[in-house]
């Protein structure tokens, strides 16, 4: 646990058994250490890996759960967390710095030296970051995420239920592919699929209106998942394939619930470069060379926005809430930077110089 005093005084210091507040009397050390008490890393240059959802097999408090055994520290897991069950995060590196987030990566939860507990208040998606330190360094040396939970709630699955059926009849062809999101119909339900054909070569993302809303993607049959998750799902690639049909679903929640109230299902399509070239012909950055501020501005709001030092150092992260964003530079030394703009798991950099 990292906590960061905002007063001068005494505080205690318990250590239980588990999250029930269990007792015994086996020794055991307390330990503490005092520093600047870091801060949440939500850097992350390579996106997400594994590319799927981790859902934990089993929730009974006694096994470890291994995600990925070669992730990087430049790289996040996304792992299906249900409401109520109590969550460890570690990784076999001791020394990591951990953060766990929400889907979005806006949000910390908790973050912290070598392991992280988390109670979920919600059944969603939630990103589990490990850097090499609490300076969120990246690097790519392999070492494994793992996970243990403990609580029993159901784990979160692929929901394939749908007694309404497919709806619309007709399969949905994407009119576009430019990141413009795509409705394919404003009036479904929590309990039937839609029929998507996806492109080779590009990327997707889907989300429902209903922000809670449970999505399942499978093949044209509904025998073989893909992908699921709490909305949206982003960055599911399709390549080698030169057309695709897949059935994408919403239900209401985890448990595969099922409501009658209308909501909207939504892709949206990325070409293999597409993207990049419209953030790289998008992009404003002024002034150049700067002496107090940078901004930066765009046709859309940015996932994320980061500054760089030549060294590969990220020395700030922003999430921007509007098109422009201003970045305080007064405080760097002379010299050139970066800024490494994300939108939809595509990554442009810039690069500026301070006087």
């Amino acid at each position: 646990m990292v906590y960061t005093a905002t007063i001068t005084e005494t505080v205690r210091f318990y250590s239980h058994v588990d999250a029930l507040c269990t007792e015994n009397n086996n020794p055991r050390e307390r330990n503490v250490v005092c520093g600047s008490g870091g801060a949440p890393c939500f850097n992350a240059s390579q996106g997400q890996y594994p590319s799927l959802n981790f859902d934990l097999p089993s929730c009974d408090g006694s096994v470890v759960h291994t995600i990925a055994s070669d992730a990087y520290a430049v790289d996040y897991s996304a792992v299906n967390v249900v409401a109520g069950n109590t969550y460890t995060f570690s990784s076999s590196i001791p020394t990591d710095w951990i953060t766990i987030s929400d889907f979005a990566g806006t949000i910390a939860y908790g973050f912290g030296l070598a392991s992280v507990t988390y109670t979920a208040t919600a059944t969603e998606t939630v990103r589990f970051y490990s850097h090499v330190d609490a300076g969120c360094t990246e690097d790519t040396n392999p070492r494994e995420r793992n996970v243990i939970c403990s609580g029993g709630a159901s784990v979160a699955g692929p929901c394939l239920n749908a007694p309404g059926g497919m709806y619309p009849t007709d399969d949905f062809v994407v009119p576009n592919c430019d990141g413009t999101p795509n409705i394919i119909a404003t009036d479904c339900y929590a309990g039937d699929y839609s029929k998507v054909v996806l492109n080779g070569g590009n990327t997707y993302g889907f989300e429902s209106s209903v922000a809670t809303d449970w999505i399942t993607l499978t093949d044209s049959s509904g025998s073989t998942v893909l992908a699921y998750g709490q909305s949206p799902i982003n960055n599911a690639a399709v390549t080698g394939i030169p057309e695709l049909v897949i059935r994408f679903y919403t239900h209401t929640d985890s448990l595969c619930g099922e409501a009658t109230v209308d909501r909207s299902r939504i892709v949206t399509c990325i070409g293999s470069v597409g993207l990049t070239e419209i953030l790289e012909s998008d992009i404003s950055l002024f002034p150049n060379p700067a002496h107090d501020k940078i901004s930066i501005s765009g046709a859309m709001t940015y996932d994320e926005i980061e500054l760089v030092s030549v060294e590969g150092r990220v020395l700030q992260i922003v999430h921007p809430t509007s098109t422009t964003t201003e970045i305080d530079v007064n405080t760097l030394d002379r010299g050139t930077y970066f800024v490494r703009i994300k939108s939809n798991g595509v990554a442009v950099t810039k690069e500026f110089v301070k006087n």
